[in-house]
């Protein structure tokens, strides 16, 4: 019934999985490709594929892609679960009173200009807003946010489709929710839930945190956070759901100047950056600086199991990057696996003798590109019990040199060796550099695409093991 009180999980489940969505400022120009316009918006659900029914409100117009358009919300013969506006910022009060009139209760504001523009006239609509919101009950993510994705569903706010997966992405940033949806593809990463809350004028992380730490479908809760107005229920909720699943947080503005940008932003306090420093050691999270990173980071959890920082063994080529490669796993808080004499002798056995060394980590170009090779290393560090993880750094010329049975036959070592040793690990470095160009995006994608766990660095590769592997302690020690 429209107007029946809701509790929490209950009003976000309608909001998450609605069945009729008004969409409020809706072009009928088909050119109009605006960021955060009604038009793009509800192209991009028709293009998802949306499960449910769609209402653009459009006072002007008839039809719009061929949805009957409606002149208001209240116009709308129809119990709608979702508001989609798409307005000036100084229609929004008004959209807001027709919401309440119709009893809408989840209203999803992606116009920006409130108070994080630091002007007069958007800081007063903004707490006319708030006031409205109160009065009318309403869940109000936003403004300045891009909202609810639900690939289960075909709800999608983004010009890529994000596929149907366990991860969440819950971002005060619409760009930031936007690339890590762009990473789906690339990564073969889909997604139970994004959420973009932008300024959080009404529901804000921990409501969405609460939600997603109990989601069936949810495996891994992604946040980008710039700020918190409620810093001790954070706390708790992300300590609470980094028991169950993991929680990667990237945290931005910790310093001066990141600070600052906060405030124009989004309008947050950013805190103190030695509180946020206590707030992951204590919490479990995940800590990731980048979207980058963050993608890494997930790859791992979703690719690789039995992850350690310790019994490390890189195979790479050349000396100079061996010793190279030594300091990055340092560096990164890896330990490397001590191989015994015999390991040695018989890797020595195999490895050609000309400069080619058996000392980890291990300095074999063969092994990298020949089957012949790489299958007996594998077998032989699998059998080593000090040997976790082995990480693979291959270089562009294996994109550029090796031929499809070359690569066919390398993979089917690497997938062997993942088979015969459930309790180990292997992943890929790819060394490249800008002048690789697409060669190392191609070389790392081939990888991925075989079901890898491959990074577009050797210290990316490190840098991820280690946090993970802290992750985990941290569930086994809590």
């Amino acid at each position: 019934m429209k107007g029946d009180k809701l509790d929490s999980r209950t009003w976000l489940d309608r909001a998450l999985y609605p069945q009729a969505v008004a969409i409020v400022g809706v072009s009928a120009n088909p050119d109009d490709r605006r960021d955060y316009s009604g038009h793009r918006i509800l192209r991009n659900f028709k293009v998802g594929g949306f499960k449910g029914r769609l209402y653009p409100i459009n006072p002007r117009a008839d039809n719009i892609l061929g949805f009957k358009a409606y002149p208001s919300v209240t116009a709308v013969p129809d119990n709608i679960d979702l508001a989609i506006v798409a307005v000036p910022v100084g229609a929004i009060p008004a959209v807001l009173e027709d919401c309440t009139q119709a009893k809408i209760t989840n209203v999803h504001i992606c116009t920006s200009g409130f108070s994080e523009s630091g002007l007069s006239e958007g800081m007063a609509i903004e707490a006319r807003t708030r006031a409205i919101a109160a009065r009318g009950g309403l869940h109000v993510v936003g403004p300045n946010s891009l909202g609810y994705t639900v690939p289960a569903i075909g709800m999608n706010m983004y010009e890529i489709p994000a596929r149907d997966g366990p991860v969440a992405m819950l971002s005060q940033s619409g760009g930031h929710a936007q690339l890590m949806v762009y990473y789906g593809p690339v990564l073969d990463m889909g997604f139970s839930k994004v959420i973009s809350y932008g300024n959080a004028l009404v529901t804000d992380e921990t409501d969405y945190l609460e939600y997603l730490r109990e989601d069936p479908a949810t495996g891994v809760i992604c946040m980008y956070i710039e700020g918190t107005r409620n810093g001790r229920k954070l706390y708790e909720l992300v300590r609470q759901a980094a028991s169950v699943k993991p929680v990667v947080v990237w945290k931005g503005g910790v310093s001066p100047a990141g600070a600052r940008a906060t405030v124009t932003h989004t309008s947050s306090l950013a805190g103190d950056a030695s509180v946020w420093d206590s707030f992951f050691k204590q919490t479990g999270a995940i800590r990731v600086h980048s979207i980058d990173e963050m993608a890494d980071v997930v790859l791992t959890l979703l690719r690789v199991k039995n992850v350690s920082s310790k019994g490390i063994v890189v195979i790479t080529g050349g000396g100079g990057q061996n010793v190279a490669d030594a300091d990055i796993c340092a560096a990164e808080g890896l330990e490397f696996a001590s191989l015994g004499d015999a390991t040695q002798s018989r890797l020595a056995e195999i490895l050609p003798p000309i400069n080619q060394s058996t000392i980890n980590p291990i300095d074999s170009p063969a092994a990298l590109y020949d089957s012949q090779v790489l299958g007996p290393v594998l077998r032989i560090l699998g059998e080593d019990a000090t040997v976790n993880t082995v990480m693979l750094e291959l270089t562009i010329f294996f994109q550029q040199r090796a031929t499809p049975e070359t690569k066919a036959a390398v993979i089917s070592c690497i997938k062997g060796f993942l088979h015969d040793n459930p309790d180990k690990a292997l992943v890929i470095g790819i060394r490249a550099s800008e002048l690789s160009g697409a060669d190392g995006s191609a070389l790392r994608s081939f990888f991925i695409n075989e079901g890898l766990a491959a990074y577009g660095s050797l210290r990316s590769a490190a840098r991820t093991l280690h946090r993970v592997s802290e992750y985990r302690r941290f569930r086994e020690e809590s």
